[in-house]
C-alpha cells in the first residue's frame, strides 16, 4: 500500500513538473486539426512541432507515421500562419490562414484570387469528434472529406 501512494505520488509530481505547452496566439486555433485522424482514403496526422511555431501534416494509408508523406506544413511567419501544401505531381501550393475561429479555418492561396485562387477549408463537427474539410479552386469543390476520431499525439521534435 506504501508502495502504491509512492507511486501516485511521484506520478503526481512528474505531472506538475511538466512545463506547459506555449503556442503562440495566431496558432492556436490549429489545436483543433491536431491528432491522428481517419479518413476515407486512410489517416491524416496533424502535429505541433516540439516549439509549437510549426504543425506538420502528414497522410498516411494506415495509421504508421513512417509509410506516410508529408502533405503540409502550416508555420507562423512575421505574424502570419502560412501554410505549404504538397501535391505529388504539381508545384507547392502556397497557402494563408484568413479565417480562424473555434469551428472553422480557412485558407487561401497566396497571390491568386477569384476563379483561379484555391482555398482549404476545415470546419469542426459534433464537438470535435469529427472535422469536415474542403478544396476549392475559385467557388467549384474539387475534393471534400471528413476526419474522425483523432487520436491525440505528443509534438513532434523540431
Amino acid at each position: 500500500m506504501k508502495l502504491l501512494f509512492a507511486l501516485l505520488a511521484l506520478n503526481s509530481t512528474l505531472m506538475v513538473a511538466q512545463p506547459a505547452r506555449s503556442i503562440p496566439p495566431e496558432m492556436r486555433p490549429l489545436q483543433m486539426l491536431e491528432g491522428n485522424w481517419h479518413t476515407a482514403g486512410g489517416f491524416v496526422e496533424f502535429r505541433f512541432t516540439a516549439a509549437n511555431t510549426k504543425m506538420v501534416c502528414r497522410v498516411s494509408p494506415d495509421r504508421r507515421a513512417e509509410t506516410g508523406r508529408d502533405a503540409m506544413t502550416i508555420r507562423l511567419e512575421n505574424g502570419l500562419v502560412l501554410a505549404d501544401f504538397f501535391e505529388l505531381k504539381a508545384p507547392v501550393i502556397h497557402y494563408r490562414m484568413v479565417e480562424s475561429s473555434a469551428r472553422i479555418l480557412r485558407f487561401e492561396e497566396v497571390g491568386k484570387a477569384g476563379k483561379s485562387a484555391r482555398s482549404i477549408i476545415y470546419k469542426r463537427e459534433d464537438a470535435g469528434t469529427q472535422i469536415s474539410f474542403e478544396f476549392r479552386t475559385g467557388d467549384r469543390l474539387t475534393d471534400s472529406g471528413v476526419l474522425s476520431g483523432a487520436v491525440r499525439l505528443l509534438p513532434l521534435s523540431e
